[in-house]
């Protein structure tokens, strides 16, 4: 039909059809679309220059010819008035039900579903209307090329109404060459301007000045257009819709179509008269379409997702050159073929009656997406994440199918690496020493550990959601919502330890130890909280800080020393024994207490605290800071820290 439609517009637009009369020619019109488009009904109606009415000029179709008795129009009259003074065409593929249709009967009769008034433009002046009647509904493309064939007409009865006029008298032709109707120019023997009207420099842009009497071919885009009909004008030949471009003042172009011819005077050529019809609009729109299918099509097949078309029962209809390019096969080797049959699908269990079902729903008009298995050209088989969907008609119905496929195998695989990694780290996480947790900027709890949850008596589990300061009321600060709300609790809190209370689930206290830390992700950040429990080494701190104070207020002498023999501790009796003040002593070796035929002592006293637990004394000499010789009875022990010896401590009397 698309191809049909075609001709008809080649043959509207021919030269024998426009050497009818006005009339003729548009009765041939309707009879040319009725002959090339599976139409019932065609009727061309013409606009009367001297009243705002619509006169059927042409009629083809069930109603025979104009005088037929059916030839009431069976659309409310002011439908048809409104196409034309809109300028805009209707177009219903419902005519039974439209509420426009005042000849039920008759429709129904002749059995006529679809209606088509395409008006009859130029250069935004109305011409006429068009109307069609179908039997069948009428798709997209059918109507945009109708407006083409509305175009050619209109462009006819235009050329036919510029040659009438040209057949006027030298004061009609004065008058008509400046009517602002159509742009229009005369040009000498020489190819110089030599008269324009104001519609050609409206359209171009030029003042009268910037155009008359330069040459033409200082307008044209293309010089060789130019000089070509100055050729043929010159032979005395007419010129009908000649294509050509013209250049704008402002550097743009404007495309037209020429209707021109010569005026010869003692048998030589004069001036020309050349008729300019700007269809600028209309060649870029068909640019612009043909632009659109090509990228259409590029994008069709140089997409990464493998999309082809599927008829209603699963049929290949197309498909993109990413899908053939992984099973490398042409397009030819697909076509035709049931979908479950082709080589995308060869050697998948089961896939056939997966597809078949998936195909039967799409064609309902349900989705199907599903993670399917395909085999490429090397016979792996990957995985594909795949969707067919509904194509739907202006009128809703389902009328082909689309695949689409987009291979998931790299992804599947980072996601299995993904898992892999996260269950380590929350195997990590789960076995460090230290309870861990996730703070979002509303201060709940993301995430924990299971030592986080021993350390506050929960189950695994329960932490999560809880507000952060329900823990630690250290943290309330971090209940902030926005980053920069956030950023002083940030520079206070984050990359420092500090000692806090902590509250148990039952309520009780717990001293922990808190390191904060702030971890941007791509769209926000967290808190990351490493809590430790302190409740042992506070107790042990407190049992040291008793000892010391033991050792200090002691009425003995007592040192502590590496097993190496430098001093680690030195309490007030031991100074005033010995005349050495600790800041002396700590650091120092022992040696410097002991006389040099006694070094051997210390030795024997490291040796037997390395291999034994009991108390080892000794009664020997020591030397004061003065030099003076003192008897004293040394109590040594062994210093062990998890069973491990690092020093010894020594009771003097």
């Amino acid at each position: 039909a698309d191809s049909a439609i075609v001709d008809a517009i080649t043959a509207i637009g021919s030269d024998p059809l426009r050497a009818q009369s006005l009339p003729e020619m548009l009765q041939t019109c309707a009879e040319l679309l009725i002959n090339h488009l599976d139409a019932s009904l065609a009727q061309v109606w013409l606009q009367q220059s001297k009243a705002p009415t619509l006169v059927l000029t042409g009629c083809a179709g069930v109603c025979g010819h104009k005088s037929s008795e059916h030839l009431a129009f069976p659309v409310e009259p002011s439908l048809l008035n409104r196409i034309a003074l809109e300028q805009t065409a209707y177009v219903s593929n419902n005519l039974l039900s439209d509420p426009h249709l005042t000849n039920i009967g008759w429709a129904s009769a002749e059995k006529l579903l679809a209606f088509v008034g395409q008006p009859l433009v130029l250069n935004n002046e109305q011409r006429g209307v068009i109307t069609i009647f179908a039997r069948r509904p009428l798709n997209q493309l059918e109507l945009q090329l109708l407006a083409t064939a509305a175009d050619t007409i209109s462009a006819s009865i235009e050329s036919k109404l510029s040659t009438k006029q040209l057949q006027l008298t030298e004061d009609s032709q004065r008058d008509f060459f400046d009517t602002p109707v159509i742009g229009l120019h005369s040009v000498d023997a020489n190819g110089v301007i030599i008269r324009v009207n104001q519609t050609e420099l409206n359209m171009l842009g030029y003042s009268k000045e910037d155009f008359v009497g330069h040459p033409i071919t200082d307008f044209h885009a293309d010089k060789t257009v130019a000089r070509t009909l100055l050729r043929r004008l010159s032979q005395n030949e007419v010129i009908r819709a000649f294509p050509a471009r013209l250049l704008c003042k402002n550097g743009t172009i404007r495309h037209v179509l020429i209707d021109s011819d010569a005026v010869i005077i003692d048998g030589k050529f004069a001036y020309t008269r050349c008729f300019t019809r700007d269809i600028t609009d209309s060649t870029v729109a068909h640019g612009h379409f043909e632009r659109a299918r090509q990228l259409f099509r590029a994008v069709f097949d140089q997409t990464f997702q493998f999309i082809g078309l599927l008829s209603l029962d699963g049929i290949v209809l197309d498909a993109n050159q990413t899908a053939l390019s992984v099973i490398n096969a042409k397009l030819e080797d697909v076509l035709g073929r049931y979908f479950w049959e082709t080589p995308w699908w060869s050697g998948t269990p089961g896939i056939a009656a997966e597809l078949k079902a998936a195909i039967t729903r799409a064609a309902r008009g349900e989705v199907y997406r599903s993670e399917l298995q395909y085999r490429n050209a090397a016979g792996q088989h990957l995985d594909v994440d795949f969707s067919l969907k509904p194509v739907r008609n202006d009128t809703g119905d389902v009328v082909l199918l689309l695949p689409e496929g987009r291979d998931i195998t790299e992804r599947k695989k980072l996601d299995r690496e993904l898992l892999e990694k996260e269950a380590r780290t929350h195997a990590i996480v789960d076995t460090a020493p230290d309870g861990i947790m996730t703070i979002t900027t509303d201060g709940l709890i993301e995430s924990a550990n299971a030592p986080m949850h021993l350390i506050f008596g929960f189950k695994p589990g329960e932490l999560i959601g809880l507000p952060a300061e329900s823990l630690i009321s250290a943290l309330s600060d971090l209940k902030t919502g926005s980053k920069s709300d956030a950023q002083p609790t940030a520079q206070n809190l984050c990359g420092l330890r500090r000692e806090t209370a902590g509250r148990k689930k039952d309520g009780s206290p717990v001293p922990v130890e808190v390191s904060l830390s702030e971890l941007q992700l791509s769209d926000s950040y967290v808190f990351i909280a490493i809590v430790a429990d302190i409740s042992e080494r506070l107790r042990s701190q407190r049992l040291q800080a008793q000892l010391a104070s033991l050792v200090e207020s002691c009425q003995d002498p007592i040192y502590g020393t590496t097993l190496d023999g430098i001093i680690t501790s030195w309490n007030p009796a031991a100074e005033q024994l010995y005349g050495y003040s600790s800041s002396e002593m700590i650091g120092k070796s022992i040696k410097m207490t002991i006389p040099p035929d006694r070094l051997h002592e210390l030795a024997e006293t490291n040796a037997i605290s390395d291999t034994t637990r009991n108390i080892h004394n000794i009664e020997t000499t020591r030397l004061t800071s003065h030099g003076t010789l003192i008897d004293v009875a040394l109590t040594t022990s062994p210093i062990r820290v998890d069973n491990e010896i690092i020093g010894i401590s020594t009771i003097v009397r």
